[in-house]
C-alpha cells in the first residue's frame, strides 16, 4: 500500500516551527493544501512533480550496514598511569616493510609499527589506516594516550605517516598529535595528502613536497569531488584558488559535513548550514519541537551522517549513537530546509502510536528514498520491531508499508534494491530474509534470518551471514543469483574488492580466504596470509590488486598478481 506523506515539500514557515502535512488517502492523487499554523504565513511552491523532474542525483556515498561487535584492543590492560608517549622521528624512521612467506607463492609484507600498534579499527571513520593510492597508505599509530581509558576506542593520540611500498621513505604529517579526528585527507583527484596547522592549510605530494598553501585550520572536510575543501571556517576551491570566509560561529557537535551538489553549501549535524554564495553560517543547538539525545561519547567517535535529499533543497540525517527526541521523549526524524530553518517530522505524518520509542532513517546512496526502520514497547516491558516498516521514495514522500517485524540489512551501492529480515519470534532472531526493489517487488533469499549483511561498494552484490555465522550466503541482487558456503569457523567480515566481483573472508581463527569469482561453484575458498592472531581491518587497494590488513599489532599487504 502506497500513501502520499508529505506533497509539498518546500514549505515556508515562520519561527522555525515544525509543519504538520497532510496524509492522502491511500487512493488519493491530488494534491492538497497543508493548514499553516497560527503563527506562520505559509506559502507553497511547485508541486512535486516539478521538482522530480529537476532531482538531481547526488554524489554515491558508500552503504552503512551493521558492524559487528568491537573486539577487545589488543595493548595492556587499562592502568591508572597512561603509558609514555612515543617519539615520533623515530617511530618513522624504523618503519620499513619486509617480506616474510605468505600463502600460495603469494608476496607478503609486514610492518611491524611498535607496541602500541595502530589506532583501533573503529576509531575515527579510517580506523587504523586506509589506502590513498595503489601503493602508499596513510598510518594511523598510537604515539600516546590522553588517557588510558577501559574503552579501546577513546584517548588514542596518533600522528599520522604516509608510507610507500616502493621502499621510499615515510613522512609524517605536519600536524600536532591529537586523540580526536582533526586528521589529514586524501584528494583522489588531485592525487595529493592535504592537511593543517599553525593557520595553513599545506597541499603535499605523495613524497611529502608541498605544492599549495591556504589559509585555513583543523578540522578538514573534502568534498566528494576531492576539489573543494572545508578547513575549519573556510571554505576553498583547490582547482582555482578562491577561498570563502565563514566567520566563527562555533562549532556543532558533529563537523561531518554534507554537500550539495554544486559543492557550494554544506549541512552539520546538531545543528550548522553553510552557503558559500553569500559567505553565511548559521549554527544553533536544537530545534523548537526536538531535542539531541545520547550524545555521551569519545573522542573517536566521527558523527552522524547527514544527506542532501530533494534537489538538494532539504536534508536528512542518519543518527549514529545519538537520537532526536520531542518533548515527550517520542523520537523525531525530522526532514530539515536550512535555508528556512524549518523542519518537518516523519514520524508525526506517518501517525505512528506513542508506543514507538526508537526510528532509524536509512538514506538510499543516491538520495532518492529512505528506509524508516521503528522499534516500540511491547507490554511496557520488552522493546520489539515496530510493524510496518516503510519505504519512502523522494522528492515525492510517498510511503510504501512493508509489512512485519523487519530487520533493516543495508541498501545496494546502485540504490536499486533492499535487504532486510522478516523474524517469526524476534526474542530467537528467527524468519526469513528477503530482497525488495524500489518498485515493492521482494524475493526470498532463505528461509532464515541473516544477521548481517555485507553490500558491494560498487555492484548491486551482498553477502548474508546467518546463525553462527559459518554460513554464507552470496547474492547477485539483480538476477537472485546465489551461492551458498559453509566454513569451518564463525565468518567476521566479508569485504569485497572494488573491481571484478571478488571478495576476502576473515574467519574468528583469523584465517583469510579469497574467492576470486563468490558465484563460481567450482572455485573453492583459498587463504590469502597463513593463520594470524587478531586479524581485521581488511582494505583493499584501489585497483583490487593488494589486501591490507592489521594482526594484533603489525600492519600486512598481501599481493595477489605479480605485478
Amino acid at each position: 500500500m502506497k500513501r502520499t506523506i508529505i506533497v509539498l515539500i518546500t514549505i515556508l514557515l515562520v519561527g522555525c516551527q515544525a509543519q504538520r502535512l497532510p496524509i492522502a488517502s491511500p487512493t488519493a492523487t491530488a494534491v492538497s493544501t497543508p493548514t499553516p499554523l497560527p503563527t506562520s504565513t505559509a506559502t507553497t511552491s511547485s508541486p512535486p512533480t516539478t521538482i522530480a523532474e529537476t532531482l538531481t542525483v547526488p554524489e554515491r556515498q558508500p552503504t552503512r550496514t551493521p558492524r559487528p561487535t568491537l573486539t577487545p584492543f589488543p595493548t595492556a590492560p587499562p592502568t591508572a598511569t597512561s603509558p609514555p608517549p612515543l617519539n615520533v622521528t623515530e617511530l618513522v624512521e624504523q618503519l620499513a616493510f619486509e617480506t616474510i612467506e605468505g600463502e600460495n607463492g603469494r608476496s607478503l609484507n609486514q610492518l611491524r609499527v611498535s607496541e602500541y600498534g595502530l589506532r583501533h579499527q573503529y576509531y575515527c571513520e579510517k580506523g587504523p589506516f586506509h589506502w590513498l593510492d595503489n601503493g602508499h597508505l596513510m598510518l594511523f599509530p598510537v604515539v600516546g594516550y590522553t588517557n588510558w581509558y577501559e574503552n579501546p576506542t577513546m584517548g588514542q593520540v596518533t600522528r599520522p605517516v604516509i608510507i610507500s611500498l616502493d621502499g621510499s621513505d615515510p613522512w609524517a604529517a605536519d600536524i600536532s598529535p591529537t586523540d580526536v579526528c582533526d586528521l589529514p585527507v586524501w584528494s583522489d583527484a588531485l592525487q595529493q595528502v592535504i592537511e593543517a596547522g599553525g593557520g595553513q592549510v599545506r597541499l603535499r605530494d605523495l613524497q611529502g613536497s608541498i605544492i599549495e598553501t591556504y589559509d585555513g585550520q583543523m578540522p578538514l572536510f573534502l568534498a566528494p569531488s576531492g576539489r573543494r575543501l572545508l578547513a575549519g571556517f573556510t571554505w576553498i576551491d583547490l582547482t582555482t584558488g578562491e577561498t570563502v570566509s565563514l566567520g566563527n560561529n562555533g562549532w556543532v557537535k558533529f563537523p561531518q559535513p554534507a554537500w550539495t551538489t554544486e559543492e557550494t553549501r554544506f549541512f552539520e549535524c546538531c545543528f550548522g548550514y553553510g552557503d558559500t554564495r553569500t559567505g553565511n553560517y548559521q549554527r544553533r543547538e536544537s530545534y523548537p519541537g526536538f531535542w539531541v539525545g545520547g550524545v555521551g561519547v569519545g573522542p573517536g567517535y566521527f558523527g552522524s551522517r547527514s544527506r542532501w535529499v530533494a534537489n538538494d533543497a532539504l536534508v536528512m540525517i542518519e543518527p549514529s549513537n545519538m537520537s532526536f527526541l520531542d518533548e515527550s521523549n517520542q523520537p523525531v526524524v525530522p526532514v530539515i530546509d536550512p535555508e528556512q530553518q524549518t523542519y518537518v517530522d516523519v514520524v508525526e505524518q506517518l501517525g505512528l502510536p506513542d508506543t514507538v520509542v526508537t526510528c532509524g532513517p536509512f538514506i538510499a546512496p543516491d538520495g532518492s528514498a529512505f528506509w524508516l526502520s521503528c522499534s516500540e514497547w511491547k507490554d511496557d516491558v520488552t522493546i520489539q520491531q515496530h510493524d510496518p516498516a516503510f519505504l519512502v521514495m523522494l522528492p515525492s514522500f510517498e510511503a510504501m508499508t512493508v509489512t512485519g517485524k523487519i530487520e533493516f540489512r543495508g541498501w545496494s551501492a546502485d540504490s536499486r534494491f533492499m535487504a532486510f529480515t522478516k523474524l517469526a519470534d524476534a526474542d530467537a532472531g528467527t524468519g526469513t530474509t528477503w530482497l525488495m526493489d524500489t518498485g515493492g517487488s521482494q524475493q526470498q533469499i532463505a528461509d532464515e534470518a541473516a544477521r548481517l549483511a555485507d553490500w558491494h561498494d560498487v555492484d548491486p552484490l551482498v553477502a548474508f551471514r546467518f546463525g553462527d555465522q559459518r554460513r554464507l550466503q552470496f547474492v547477485q541482487a539483480a538476477t537472485g543469483a546465489d551461492r551458498v558456503l559453509m566454513l569451518d569457523a564463525p565468518v567476521r567480515r566479508v569485504v569485497w574488492q572494488p573491481v571484478d566481483g571478488g571478495a576476502a573472508v576473515v574467519d574468528e581463527n583469523g584465517r583469510i580466504w579469497w574467492l576470486p569469482d563468490p558465484f563460481n561453484p567450482a572455485l573453492e575458498p583459498e587463504p590469502l596470509a597463513p593463520l594470524m592472531p587478531d586479524v581485521h581491518s581488511l582494505r583493499w587497494s584501489p585497483d583490487g590488486n593488494r589486501l591490507a590488513f592489521v594482526s594484533e599489532t603489525n600492519l600486512y599487504v598481501v599481493l595477489l598478481e605479480d605485478e
